[in-house]
């Protein structure tokens, strides 16, 4: 994006190559976190367990609703919340959980982000979907006969998807490709300017 005055949260889940980057704005998927705490709860199902699943996913709930409501006593309100989940000590026989309320606490920023921001959801399912479309492809053609088929099934996989996000109508999206070839010009932006 040219206009470097607006910076936007690369939303995504924990993984080392997203945390790693340390020149990203990053947002972190509250569903991922919420599906931990379920997994623990069901491997070691337990009072603590379940109260630590229940208040991971509590504080999403009134965050969401917080943040779209935009009121400042709540979106405070639901960090407080956040914040006594990492600091209570009734997790300790839980290595799982104390796991995740460190990386709660380091990662304070990117988790809580959604709160003050509307563009930024708290999860990344519209991505998640986004991606069932390339899974149901592979899964009936087997995938791309090459390397470079993969790089241009995946250029054009997101070209396609930025373009309808950002609501370009694919028939004058396509005329306006095919014109720009035809005259030599730089093909169309997908990115609204």
């Amino acid at each position: 994006r040219k206009d470097n005055s607006k910076v936007y949260p690369q939303l995504s889940d924990f993984y080392a190559v997203y945390t790693g980057q340390g020149t990203w704005l990053n947002a972190f998927c509250g569903a991922h976190l919420v599906r931990e705490t379920k997994k623990i709860a069901e491997l070691e199902p337990c009072t603590e367990t379940e109260d630590f699943r229940d208040r991971v996913k509590l504080f999403y709930e009134t965050g969401d609703a917080a943040a779209k409501s935009g009121d400042v006593f709540a979106r405070r309100g639901a960090r407080t919340r956040l914040g006594r989940i990492i600091a209570s000590t009734g997790y300790v026989a839980f290595p799982d959980i104390v796991k995740l309320q460190e990386r709660i606490a380091t990662y304070w920023d990117g988790i809580t982000r959604f709160l003050d921001n509307p563009n930024v959801p708290w999860h990344n399912n519209a991505t998640e979907r986004d991606f069932r479309v390339v899974g149901r492809y592979r899964a009936i053609t087997g995938g791309t006969r090459s390397p470079r088929g993969s790089v241009v099934f995946g250029h054009w996989m997101s070209v396609m998807h930025t373009r309808r996000k950002n609501g370009l109508q694919l028939p004058a999206f396509v005329r306006a490709v095919n014109d720009a070839h035809r005259s030599g010009r730089a093909p169309p932006s997908v990115f609204i300017h």
